[in-house]
C-alpha cells in the first residue's frame, strides 16, 4: 500500500501459492497491481527468480529451480518413419466412466467422427489395438504419469494429442508431460490461440487450434419448460450449468443472490468424479451462503434435463475465476449454447471466444456489481437479450460437433494423409501441394514414399491459347462456362480472346490465393458442383475438363443435369477414363482412400471406360457429336492435347440450336 495526497491506495496484492513438495503446484509468488496510475508494468530486475508479466498487470514469480528450458529437439521430418502402416481406425484415450468433461467432449467427438472412419475408445495407451490413429485426450487430473501417454510399443502409429488445459509457465511434471508428447507424437491441437501460444514455447510439432465443439438441440418453449420442472412462471430465472468447483465461482453467486430478490438462480452443482472431495467442500460453502432465491440442484443432469433448465432460464451465468495462466475451455458452456440464451460471464481464458457484447456481456473477476449490472441491463433491454442470445446459438452451430469432427478428419488426414484419405475427397485436397508446389503431395505407398502434383507455381499453361481459339472456329460462342476450373486459366485466355466467360471450382486454395494472376476474382466462383449450380442464364460453351472422374457416382446424375441446364448449344468435356476392357474402380461417397493406385492421387473416384461415361451422359435432346472432335483434334497441335488424347474427349450438342 502507499500514501498518496494523504491517502492510503492500494497498490499491488501478494499472493503466496504452491507447495514445495508437489511439482504440479510449485511454490510461487502472484503479484496482482491494483492501482498504478497512468504508469505500465513492463518489466523487474530480480534475481535468482523466474518472471512472467502478464497483460492484465499481474506478475508470477517462480524459483529459479523451476525455470522452463528449452524444449528438446525434435525431428524436423514430417514423421518419425515413412514406413508407418495406414491406420484402419482411430483409438481414442481419454476418460470412459467418469462423469467428467473430457468423458462427455469424447463422446460427442466419436459420435461424429465414427460416421466418417471406424472409432474405438480406450481408457489406458496399453490397450490399443494395431493400426490405429491414436488420439490423446489429455488433462492432467485424468493422465497424470507419463506411463499413460507414452508406450515405446507405439512409437510407429501416427498419434495425436488433444490438451485440453495448457498453462503458461508450466514446472516439473506438467513440463515433462509437454516435452516426451511432443518428442513421441506427431502433431497437437488446443481449443483456442491462447492455448497455442502458451504452448508453442515448450513444443516444436504442428498445432492445430480445433474449438470446442457444441451440442445442437433445439430449445423447448420457456414457459413449457419452466412448467416440467415446476418453477415458478413470473421470475427471472439465471441458470448456472457446471461442476462443483471453486473456480465456477457458484458461491459468490450465492453470495450476491440477496441483493436480486427478484432473480430465481438455478445451480446444476454436480460433483465431479475425480474431485469429489473438493466438489462436496465447495456444495457444503454454497449452501452455507446461499440465499432462499438460490437452487442448488447438486446432482449430474441427464441430457433432456439440461436442456429443459436452459430453454426455462431468461439467462445463462458462467461466474468463472480461472487463473489468468491456464488456458482451457468451457465444456458447460458450449453444452448449453445452442438454447439461444443471452449470456453473462467474467473476462476468463475459458470463456475467451465469447465476444463482449456479441455473444456475451462481460464483467471482471470478482466483480460482483459489474456481474449484476450486466444481469440487469439483460433483464432490462429485451433487443439485447434477442441479439446475444441468436448471437449464442450462431456460435454453437459454427462450432456444432458435426463441423469439429470434420476439423479433426482434416487434421487426421494432414497426419496420416501421405497413406489414406478419410472420408474421401473434399475441397481442401485440391491444395497448394496439389496444383502448385514444386514437390507436389505426398504418398506412402507400400512404404515408400512417393509424390504426385501438377506442380505449376504459376498456373499457367502455354497451350490454352491453341485450345481456346479451337474452340472459337468449332463452336463461336459468345458465353463460356468452365466447370471445374481450378484456378482460372481457360477463362482468362477465353476472356483474352473476346468470350465472355466465368468459372467455378471447389478448391478454395485453387480460386482464392492460387488464382491465376491473369484471371479477375469476379471471373471465377467457389462452389460445390454437386449443389444447386450458382447461374440462372444459359451458356453458350460449356467446358468441363479433367472434371467429371472427380464427382461421386452417387452424384454424377444431379451433376450431369445441372450440366445441361447450364448450357443451350454445346458441351465440351474431357474424361480421364480407362481403356475398353481395362480394369477401373468406383469409389463411395465418404469412403476412405487407399492411395495403392497411382490414380487416386489425382483425386479420381469415378475411373470407367468411355462406354460407361457415354450411357452416363445420354439425355434426350442432346446429341453425341464425334465429328466436332475429329476436328478439334486436327486443329490442336497434338503435343499440346497429348494428355487428353490418351482419355477421352466428348461432345455433346442439344439439338436443332445449331448446325455444327
Amino acid at each position: 500500500m502507499v500514501k498518496k495526497n494523504g491517502r492510503v491506495e492500494l497498490l499491488a496484492t501478494v499472493t503466496f501459492k504452491g507447495n514445495p513438495e508437489d511439482p504440479l503446484d510449485p511454490v510461487r509468488a502472484e503479484i496482482k497491481f491494483e492501482n498504478f496510475g497512468n504508469y505500465e508494468i513492463e518489466g523487474f530486475s530480480l534475481n535468482n527468480v523466474k518472471e512472467n508479466l502478464v497483460e492484465d498487470n499481474s506478475l508470477v514469480i517462480f524459483p529459479k529451480p523451476t525455470i522452463p528450458p528449452t524444449p528438446p529437439e525434435a525431428p524436423i521430418a514430417e514423421h518419425t518413419t515413412p514406413a508407418r502402416k495406414a491406420p484402419t481406425y482411430v483409438a481414442y484415450i481419454s476418460s470412459i466412466n467418469e462423469k467428467c468433461g473430457i468423458a462427455t467432449y469424447t463422446r460427442f467427438l466419436v459420435n461424429e467422427v465414427k460416421k466418417l472412419f471406424p472409432v474405438k475408445v480406450f481408457r489406458r495407451l496399453n490397450q490399443v489395438e494395431p493400426n490405429a490413429l491414436i488420439h490423446l485426450q489429455h488433462e492432467f487430473g485424468i493422465f497424470p504419469h507419463l506411463e499413460n501417454v507414452v508406450d515405446e510399443r507405439f512409437k510407429d502409429h501416427y498419434k495425436i494429442c488433444t490438451w485440453h488445459t495448457v498453462v503458461r509457465v508450466p514446472v516439473g511434471m506438467m513440463l515433462k508431460h509437454y516435452h516426451e508428447v511432443d518428442l513421441n507424437y506427431d502433431a497437437h491441437i488446443v481449443h483456442n490461440d491462447l492455448a497455442k501460444k502458451y504452448l508453442s514455447a515448450y513444443t516444436r510439432k504442428p498445432i492445430y487450434v480445433i474449438p470446442h465443439g457444441s451440442l445442437i438441440w433445439e430449445p423447448t418453449p420457456k414457459e413449457l419448460a419452466r412448467k416440467a420442472l415446476g418453477l415458478p412462471l413470473d421470475k427471472k430465472i439465471v441458470f448456472l450449468f457446471g461442476f462443483a468447483a471453486e473456480t465456477k465461482g457458484f458461491e459468490e453467486v450465492a453470495k450476491a443472490s440477496s441483493k436480486l430478490k427478484d432473480t430465481l438462480f438455478i445451480i446444476s452443482g454436480a460433483i465431479h468424479d475425480l474431485l469429489k472431495e473438493h466438489g462436496h467442500a465447495v456444495a457444503t460453502r454454497i449452501k452455507s451462503l446461499k440465499s432462499e432465491n438460490v437452487i442448488l440442484l447438486e446432482k449430474y443432469l441427464s441430457e433432456g434435463e439440461i436442456n429443459l433448465y436452459a430453454s426455462a432460464a431468461d439467462c445463462l451465468l458462467f461466474n468463472y475465476k480461472t487463473p489468468q495462466f491456464v488456458s482451457s475451455a468451457s465444456g458447460a458452456l458450449h453444452r448449453v449454447l445452442a438454447a439461444g440464451k443471452p449470456i453473462v460471464c467474467t473476462f476468463d481464458n475459458r470463456l475467451i471466444e465469447l465476444e463482449d457484447g456479441v455473444h456475451a456481456l462481460k464483467y471482471r473477476q470478482n466483480d460482483i456489481d459489474g456481474m449484476i449490472h450486466c444481469l440487469n441491463l439483460i433483464f432490462e433491454d429485451k433487443d439485447l437479450a434477442e441479439r446475444i442470445g441468436k448471437n449464442a446459438r450462431r456460435l454453437a452451430e459454427k462450432t456444432s460437433w458435426e463441423k469439429i469432427a470434420r476439423l479433426h478428419i482434416k487434421v487426421y488426414n494432414e497426419i496420416a494423409g501421405d497413406s489414406i484419405r478419410i472420408g474421401g475427397f473434399n475441397g481442401e485436397y485440391y491444395d497448394e501441394k496439389y496444383f502448385a508446389n514444386p514437390c507436389g503431395k505426398r504418398f506412402n505407398v507400400n512404404g515408400k514414399v512417393e509424390t504426385w502434383g501438377y506442380r505449376n507455381p504459376s498456373g499457367d499453361w502455354a497451350g490454352c491459347i491453341d485450345v481456346v481459339n479451337a474452340w472459337k472456329k468449332l463452336f463461336n460462342p459468345k458465353t463460356l462456362l468452365d466447370v471445374g476450373c481450378g484456378r482460372g486459366q481457360f477463362v482468362a485466355y477465353a476472356r483474352e480472346a473476346g468470350i465472355e466467360a466465368y468459372g467455378f471450382d471447389f478448391s478454395k486454395w485453387a480460386v482464392t490465393e492460387g488464382r491465376f494472376y491473369r484471371c479477375k476474382p469476379e471471373w471465377i466462383l467457389l462452389h460445390d458442383a454437386t449443389k444447386p449450380w450458382p447461374f440462372k442464364r444459359s451458356f453458350d460453351l460449356l467446358v468441363a475438363l479433367d472434371f467429371f472422374e472427380h464427382i461421386y457416382e452417387e452424384d454424377l446424375d444431379f451433376v450431369i443435369d445441372e450440366m445441361f441446364k447450364a448450357t443451350g448449344k454445346f458441351a465440351f468435356l474431357v474424361i480421364a477414363t480407362t481403356k475398353e476392357g481395362e480394369k477401373g474402380y468406383i469409389l463411395k461417397k465418404g469412403e476412405t482412400v487407399s492411395f495403392k493406385d497411382r490414380r487416386t492421387w489425382a483425386g479420381h473416384v469415378t475411373v470407367c471406360d468411355e462406354t460407361w461415361w457415354r450411357k452416363k451422359l445420354e439425355r434426350p435432346g442432346w446429341k453425341f457429336r464425334d465429328d466436332l472432335v475429329k476436328k478439334f483434334v486436327e486443329s490442336v497441335p497434338k503435343a499440346t492435347i497429348r494428355n487428353w488424347l490418351l482419355n477421352s474427349i466428348i461432345i455433346l450438342q442439344k439439338e436443332g440450336k445449331h448446325n455444327g
